[in-house]
């Protein structure tokens, strides 16, 4: 069964068939979406041109400014990624100040741990 892709403006009065099966449903959501990506792809460069407009209106709240600039920069450059210095490192654990029990736990996880890792060259288990 095709289905027409329908624009919003007009989809309360639309009456489209209800799919029969899920595969159908799986078929029109897939047209529908690509419909989206392709509506929003060709407003992309109206968007960006508008803001653009944004970041150099000087009448505009400083906010609103850097917002533009902001989602210009992610879009050209992508987000910036943090850097493990921008972490605090984890103090480590004091084996001896653990309950024996919890040390014999661990010591078993590991070792199963060990034996699911494949082997590394010229090393038997």
């Amino acid at each position: 069964m095709d289905y027409e892709i329908i624009p919003p403006q007009h989809r309360r009065d639309a009456k489209l068939p209800m799919p029969e099966t899920a595969k159908e449903l799986r078929l029109r959501n897939k047209i529908e979406y690509r419909h989206v990506v392709q509506l929003a792809r060709e407003k992309s460069l109206r968007a960006i041109e508008y803001l653009s407009y944004l970041v150099d209106d000087e009448e505009a709240d400083e906010r609103v400014r850097m917002m533009a600039a902001m989602t210009i920069l992610e879009r050209a450059w992508g987000k910036p990624r943090q850097r493990e210095e921008d972490f605090p490192q984890e103090d480590a654990i004091d084996i001896e100040k653990l309950p024996a029990s919890l040390v014999e736990k661990l010591a078993n996880v590991l070792e199963q741990i060990k034996k699911k890792l494949p082997n590394p060259e010229g090393e038997k288990s």
